[in-house]
């Protein structure tokens, strides 16, 4: 989380639009059975939760 905090919000912007395809392609491999690690699903949630958090106090502190 500490390196998200030292990017700038356009950085993050990008980062976030990546992890929401990521997510996206996450749930068609896992609802077509083809995910092996399905804690990936758990790990790419909880990523984007902890971006869109710095994002928000980014944000408000602008």
């Amino acid at each position: 989380m500490t390196d998200y905090r030292e990017q700038t919000l356009e950085e993050l912007l990008e980062e976030e639009k990546k992890l929401r395809k990521e997510r996206v392609t996450l749930r068609f491999q896992h609802g077509t059975r083809q995910l092996l690690d399905t804690s990936a699903l758990k790990k790419n949630k909880k990523s984007l939760a902890r971006l869109l958090t710095v994002i928000s106090e980014k944000r408000k502190s602008a």
